[in-house]
């Protein structure tokens, strides 16, 4: 890609072309909006979606074929520094049941991550500044990628790590959270080069 502007017009077309995905995304903003919430959607879904096309087996497949069963849960990310107690994700999460009860729904305030952050991994984190600083230190590159629906019927897309791994189909590190020995127990978890045999699968 030449610039950023046209892997971001590549993703939205390939989002766009996925019926399933652009109404899991206007449900995720309208139960937003019910709560004064600008909500995204992103980490496995997005790269699921692109991968799955791309760069499985016997790939290019239509990205319209591609469906929730593809994805163990949808990450719908938010910021609000107001309201940190766990009933608002609750809140959200159960509204988004109700609307889509089929999809396994996965809510976070990302202005209380560091506040469970250290029980779950073991280590204190700073508090977070907003939706794009918190997809900043999501494990992989190009996973660190969130979308949402626009009031004007548009796709906005949150990449602070850029777009060029997940569209060149790239699994790396992102190195400003997870440690080495974590990532290499992701990679045996989730066997990335078995799903999607095209991409390049970064080992440390």
């Amino acid at each position: 890609m030449n610039s950023y502007a046209d892997a971001a017009s590549v993703l939205v077309e390939v989002v766009r072309s996925c019926r399933w995905l652009v109404d899991v995304l206007g449900v995720v903003d309208d139960v937003g909006d019910h709560f004064g919430l600008s909500c995204w959607v992103g980490a496995g879904v997005v790269r699921n979606l692109l991968w799955d096309s791309w760069y499985s087996a016997g790939a290019p497949h239509d990205p319209a074929a591609f469906a929730g069963t593809a994805v163990k849960d949808v990450d719908v990310v938010f910021f609000d520094a107001d309201r940190t107690d766990t009933a608002l994700e609750t809140d959200v999460e159960a509204m988004l049941a109700r609307r889509r009860p089929e999809v396994t729904w996965d809510v976070t305030n990302q202005a209380t991550v560091h506040l469970w952050y250290e029980q779950r991994f073991g280590y204190a984190v700073a508090p977070l500044a907003s939706v794009t600083d918190g997809v900043g230190t999501w494990p992989e590159t190009a996973t660190a990628v969130a979308i949402a629906a626009t009031p004007s019927g548009g796709i906005e897309i949150v990449a602070p790590l850029g777009l060029h791994d997940l569209l060149a189909g790239v699994y790396r590190r992102n190195p400003r959270r997870v440690s080495t020995d974590e990532y290499q127990r992701r990679i045996a978890r989730l066997q990335p080069a078995r799903r999607w045999p095209a991409v390049t699968v970064h080992r440390s």
